[in-house]
């Protein structure tokens, strides 16, 4: 019985010693570790932020990246550690933070740190190119913040300067008298990314000039070499399609000359085209023409685009291009009908273009054409036109009311009005809803046209003539074009 109740006493002194080894921990478990705020965002700079810990024995913070470090970074008990850590001029980015407490729960604990990307600095274009001449060019800033630009350039101004946040910036470039140029502007925004960005601007040269003098040239029918200068910078080349000149030199460089080499010219006045070329000027192509004239001894050259400019019932304006320049007159033909016989009508002298052929019969074919001529002979023919003579003009009382048809196929309709009174008439025409025409008004005395109008289908088409005084009027109605049909009605009040 005794050595019984001394192994009890001997018992709970063991107990009692095994407890005083664990004060920290009376119950004997383990404790629990843990590190706040278990993630932290922060702004790219250079900056520092911290963690709390909780735990009741001793610990270490590790981390596996170089753009952070931490203090302390071991401890005992519940604490804190400080993160320091470096801006940096990319995208955002994120760490893992490993706190290690052995004998807790957990024994290992991670935290984030995550760090914020610099706001965006964007130029766009980020460069151009530019002509020589003065020119003002755009440019979009994309920033958050601040931001200023920098140039050190006397031919060029930025405006504005500084800003914030997004925007446009002008800059203004100066003509340029020189070679090629190209200016750089720089853009600076702190807390960005990228911290700073370029402008680049090339401006073109200026251009070498390119001139020749002369322009064009005529030349006698018996010269047989004529010189050009040419003013330059540098190349250039001489050219021709024309077999009857040659040139001399057909190429160089800077100012100079070239020589036209020909022979004499026993025909009619002949022209050429010569085109010169130098890459790099302004202009870069001249064409100058080169003309020698006809040979005293040649018949001219036939007139050209030869027509009726007006059609009467009694008359026939003619009309053509003079294109020779030796001729001493023309000769003018005409034949009546298709199987007529060609009859010389009249010689007109040089330079005239115009010729009226009078008293004809109304509502007749008449042939035409022309010739130049001189002390040699006379050209060929002109190109021949045909000519129908209108009916003649019914009278047109004022205040009367006359009726007709539009018909591209027929003749024109004339009319003939006596104004008694001096002052302004109203000659309305009315058409149908698909009719269109044209008007014309001459004054009857020596034929010369007073107005001439374009009328419109659909209703009265008034036309008010301020000026009338005393005397015979013609007035013409007809088609507007080929696709004018149907009927109207005129009055003159």
């Amino acid at each position: 019985m005794l050595l019984q109740r001394w192994s009890l006493l001997i018992l709970c002194c063991f107990i009692l010693v095994s407890c005083s080894d664990d004060s920290d921990n009376p119950a004997g478990l383990r404790q629990v570790l843990r590190v706040n705020p278990s993630s932290r965002s922060v702004a790219n700079s250079n900056d520092s932020t911290s963690f709390d810990i909780i735990a009741s024995g001793p610990w270490s913070v590790s981390e596996s990246v170089d753009w952070i470090w931490t203090q302390p970074n071991a401890g005992e008990g519940s604490g804190r550690f400080t993160v320091h850590f470096e801006s940096h001029s990319g995208d955002s980015r994120s760490c893992d933070i490993t706190v290690n407490a052995p004998n807790h729960v957990p024994e290992t604990v991670t935290t984030k740190l995550i760090q914020s990307a610099n706001p965006a600095l964007k130029i766009n274009p980020p460069s151009t190119s530019i002509e020589d001449s003065p020119n003002t060019v755009y440019f979009n800033v994309t920033a958050s913040g601040e931001w200023e630009a920098i140039e050190a350039l006397d031919w060029l101004s930025v405006h504005p300067v500084i800003g914030e946040g997004s925007g446009q910036i002008a800059i203004t470039v100066d003509k340029n008298e020189g070679g090629a140029r190209t200016g750089v502007i720089t853009i600076t925004a702190p807390n960005h990314f990228p911290t700073a960005a370029t402008i680049s601007i090339t401006q073109a040269a200026k251009p070498l000039e390119l001139s020749i003098i002369p322009g064009s040239r005529v030349a006698e029918y018996d010269s047989e070499v004529s010189a050009f200068s040419i003013y330059a910078g540098g190349a250039w080349s001489v050219g021709t399609m024309a077999d009857w000149i040659r040139i001399d030199p057909r190429n160089g460089s800077g100012d100079g000359y070239f020589r036209v080499l020909y022979s004499v010219n026993d025909d009619t006045e002949r022209s050429a085209e010569i085109l010169v070329q130098a890459p790099g000027h302004r202009p870069e192509k001249i064409t100058v023409r080169f003309t020698q004239q006809s040979s005293p001894t040649a018949s001219p050259l036939p007139p050209s685009h030869l027509r009726a400019k007006e059609i009467y019932w009694d008359e026939v304006l003619l009309d053509w291009d003079d294109v020779s320049d030796n001729e001493e007159g023309f000769i003018i033909e005409r034949r009546e009908g298709l199987g007529g016989i060609w009859t010389e009508i009249n010689r007109l002298g040089s330079g005239v273009h115009q010729y009226t052929d009078v008293s004809l019969q109304s509502q007749f074919e008449y042939h035409y054409r022309v010739f130049g001529y001189n002390t040699f002979g006379r050209s060929e023919s002109s190109n021949g036109i045909a000519a129908r003579t209108h009916t003649p003009p019914e009278d047109l009382p004022v205040n009367g009311l006359t009726e007709g048809l539009i018909d591209p196929e027929t003749d024109k309709d004339w009319y003939i009005c006596q104004i008694n009174e001096s002052g302004s008439r109203t000659i309305s025409v009315t058409l149908g809803e698909l009719g269109s025409a044209s008007i014309w008004v001459y004054r009857a005395a020596d034929r010369s046209s007073l107005r001439s109008s374009s009328l419109n289908g659909g209703g009265v088409n008034p036309e008010v003539i301020e000026s009338f005084t005393p005397g015979n009027y013609y007035i013409k109605v007809g088609p507007r074009d080929e696709d004018s049909v149907g009927s109207y009605s005129i009055e003159i009040r």
